[in-house]
């Protein structure tokens, strides 16, 4: 068994990893445990949790740099949005040289490597561009689970229509997936309705539509014991 800790931005990834991700990979002989990145940590000792910003960039750091140390017989990986990243994220202005979206992505992961010394021991995964994406992977999910009387169907499943690539959904403040949820969905919760359709695509839909998210899941099942 493969030991796989994964820090992610907050409570909705955290759930995925814990109802999706877990039970998959699990079945691969790989074990993943979700941490939440500390957003700010107090003097008593306690800290909160979750997003990423610029003010708490440093505690993202740490927090990695942590379980690195902490975890020299297994493996250490992420889960963070593309989508308003902070900009004090490592090879942050370098990537606007880069041609597309995916270019940007893997650079930006090398970039955060890099930063931390390369470790053996460290597979970085930035989601393109968020959470969402992964929903519009199919339309079972909206199809099984919403009410028309809730959302507007028919245009959320036109963006899957419009989307081979669930990841290619661009980043801007009213079109990144989120925001297009939101629009056609205004009830939307994150965390709990997010992970129930995601779980209701699947994940052998999920990899087929995401690239990305794809090659993520194949580079975990295919590490070899430490």
């Amino acid at each position: 068994m493969v030991h796989v800790n994964i820090l992610v931005e907050g409570q909705t990834e955290e759930q995925f990893v814990k109802l999706v991700l877990y039970p998959y990979l699990l079945s691969k002989h790989i074990t993943l445990v979700p941490i939440i990145i500390s957003t700010k940590r107090l003097r008593e000792g306690g800290k909160f949790k979750g997003g990423l910003t610029n003010s708490n960039f440093d505690n993202f750091i740490d927090d990695l740099t942590q379980l690195l140390r902490s975890t020299p017989h297994g493996y250490v990986t992420t889960f963070v949005d593309f989508y308003a990243l902070p900009s004090r994220f490592p090879g942050y202005q370098e990537r606007l040289g880069k041609r597309t979206q995916l270019e940007k992505v893997e650079f930006l992961e090398q970039k955060l490597a890099e930063h931390l010394g390369s470790p053996t021991n460290f597979i970085p995964y930035i989601q393109l561009h968020e959470f969402e994406a992964l929903l519009f992977s199919d339309k079972s999910g909206f199809e099984n689970l919403v009410s028309p009387s809730d959302a507007k169907l028919e245009k959320l499943k036109a963006i899957i229509d419009s989307y081979p690539n669930p990841e290619d959904i661009n980043e801007g403040a009213e079109t990144a997936p989120s925001k297009r949820i939101l629009a056609n969905y205004p009830g939307y919760n994150k965390v709990v309705e997010g992970n129930m359709l995601a779980i209701e695509i699947g994940m052998d839909k999920l990899m087929e539509k995401c690239g990305h998210f794809r090659a993520f899941i194949e580079k975990l099942i295919s590490l070899p014991k430490r």
